[in-house]
Order: structure tokens, then C-alpha cells, then sequence
């Protein structure tokens, strides 16, 4: 994964980190091939050391399955 520090940029208002879910600041780090925004380089770097199964994941409780029939 390669990424680009951006710095001063004018994004929404409601934009948050992939990794953290911080609140992105002026300056971040954008990954050039998914184009995820994290909010610094360490947010990055840990980002990149995950298996990228585990990269934004979302768990389902069974209970809220619906069937049918």
C-alpha cells in the first residue's frame, strides 16, 4: 500500500478516519490505490499491518436475520 500526505485540504464536513473513526483534521493521509483517508501516517501504518479480510468488516448478529419462505 502507498499513500499521499495531504496538507490544508477542504474535505466534508463529516468525513472520519478508516481506521480510527477520528474526525479528519485539515491534513491526513490518503491511500492511493482504495483512496481511504486516514487521519495520520501511524492511523496508515497500522492500517496496512492488518490482514485485509479484517479492513472494514461489519458483523452481523444471527437474531437479526430475517427468512423467507
Amino acid at each position: 500500500m502507498r499513500c499521499v500526505l495531504v496538507s490544508e485540504a477542504n474535505l466534508k464536513a463529516d468525513t472520519c478516519c478508516s481506521y480510527c473513526r477520528n474526525k479528519i483534521g485539515d491534513s491526513y493521509a490518503r491511500e492511493i490505490g482504495s483512496r481511504r483517508i486516514y487521519c495520520d501516517y501511524d492511523c496508515y501504518a497500522h492500517a496496512a499491518a492488518m490482514p485485509l479480510d479484517t479492513i472494514n468488516t461489519r458483523v452481523v448478529p444471527a437474531n437479526s436475520w430475517s427468512v423467507r419462505s
